[in-house]
């Protein structure tokens, strides 16, 4: 788009037809900066519409990406809103798919940071973990470190730091080692 002889932005075809502008037709400021913002934000959505098909993003993340592309913010915030009207963006879908793929590497205090570094609510988290079966993934996530061997009186303090580490809490983390090594004592 040309004004007064001089580049000053770009607008693509569907933009072009909406605004129904032609050759020499006289545009006042407003009108410029009008459809300077509808084509930052329809560039916006686009970008955003691709960065979502890739992979799930939260509102958070994909907020961050916009952004430093270098979309304003309102052209960010629509188009965020569009996408979340069309489950495009839906944190607490993204919070469920997380759990379920790292539930047996993490414990819930683990689960919990991760997804509070991703922006999700307070909310979404309590209500994605109260479906964490706690003991099982520990046990599991145990047997791989220990390598299905019992836990000697030396090994129990590492153990212990290491299921903290996963994310779980001291409770968790010794009735996790019970339960593992009842299954030597049977």
């Amino acid at each position: 788009m040309y004004v007064n002889g001089q580049y000053a932005f770009s607008l693509d075809g569907v933009d072009l037809l909406k605004e129904s502008l032609s050759v020499g037709q006289i545009l006042s400021e407003s009108d410029i900066e009008r459809i300077m913002m509808r084509s930052e934000s329809s560039k916006c959505l686009q970008t955003a519409l691709s960065l979502a098909q890739s992979r799930m993003y939260t509102e958070r993340d994909l907020r961050k990406k916009l952004s430093s592309k270098g979309f304003s913010e309102d052209s960010v915030g629509f188009s965020i809103s569009e996408l979340k009207r069309y489950n495009y963006v839906d944190d607490a879908l993204f919070a469920q798919m997380y759990v379920s793929e790292v539930k047996q590497k993490y414990g819930p205090l683990k689960i919990k940071q991760k997804l509070f570094e991703k922006g999700i609510s307070s909310e979404i988290i309590a209500e994605v973990l109260q479906y964490v079966e706690n003991t099982d993934s520990a046990v599991d996530v145990l047997r791989t470190k220990m390598r299905n061997q019992p836990i000697s009186d030396e090994d129990y303090q590492k153990a212990l730091r290491f299921l903290a580490q996963r994310g779980f809490n001291y409770e968790q983390a010794k009735k996790t080692i019970d339960t593992y090594m009842e299954a030597f004592y049977e």
